[in-house]
């Protein structure tokens, strides 16, 4: 998040001591290898005092997205600047959010899920998203 922090000056990252560390264990796949599941430890970060809001979905979810339903498209908004930014999903981006939400006025998480590519439109630009 430091790197992020350099690039954008308007931007306020949320310092670690802002959240609560939870741990828990939950079962999940390994390696994402079907059927097999295991119960691994796992972390993340809550933020003491929330100062996002989660905000309607405005994008229709692909046909070939295999993900979880209803789990595509996430948006959060706060007041904190007018700065946006879009996150593709993977499980390095489910703890990252947390921060980003928290940093960004206006941040929205894709979940692409196996689709190995996604187009999305914004300002008449295709952006392409890998996985």
């Amino acid at each position: 998040m430091n790197a992020v922090e350099d690039f954008f000056e308007d931007i306020y990252i949320v310092p670690l001591s802002e959240f609560d560390t939870v741990a828990s264990i939950a079962n999940y796949d390994d390696l994402n290898l079907p059927g097999i599941f295991k119960d691994q430890k796992s972390i993340s970060f809550e933020k003491k005092k929330v100062s996002t809001v989660k905000i309607e979905n405005r994008l229709n979810v692909p046909n070939d997205y295999t993900g979880p339903f209803g789990s595509y498209e996430s948006r959060f908004f706060n007041c904190k600047n007018d700065l946006k930014v879009v996150v593709t999903g993977d499980s390095f981006s489910t703890a990252l959010i947390q921060f980003i939400k928290e940093s960004f006025g206006c941040s929205v998480l894709l979940e692409i899920g196996s689709s190995i590519k996604n187009c999305l439109k914004v300002n008449n630009r295709i952006w392409l998203l890998m996985r």
